[in-house]
């Protein structure tokens, strides 16, 4: 399974990159020099965007992954033990999850 290792490998990259470019952009528009060494400030508003970035990433792809590692374990129906209709490949299963998160979205806020 090959998604996990690439998605985590992407998730990093992206999330340090954030971090990095942030700082880098904050250095420069306080102090006019990008390579000046950060003060805590930046540091803590760099770090707030690259979490705020992590979640927004993070979150569909930890449930395409737990919806893929649950694929293959056996749930019970009545007294016949079944198996969950598998997902041909990981961009179907991340399609479906936005699709039903959407779907509940509206729900509620129509309800709201």
């Amino acid at each position: 399974m090959s998604f996990p290792l690439a998605s985590i490998a992407v998730y990093s990259s992206v999330v340090f990159g954030v971090f990095s470019n942030t700082q880098r952009l904050l250095s420069q528009l306080r102090h006019a020099e990008p390579a000046r060494a950060p003060v805590l400030a930046d540091v803590a508003l760099a770090s707030m965007v690259a979490g705020f970035i992590s979640v927004g990433i993070g979150t569909p792809v930890d449930l395409v992954k737990i919806r893929l590692q649950m694929q293959t374990q056996p749930y019970i129906k009545g007294r016949k033990q079944e198996f969950l209709i598998p997902f041909s490949a990981s961009s179907w299963c991340l399609l479906r999850a936005l699709g039903q998160q959407a779907q509940l979205s509206a729900a509620l806020c129509h309800h709201s």
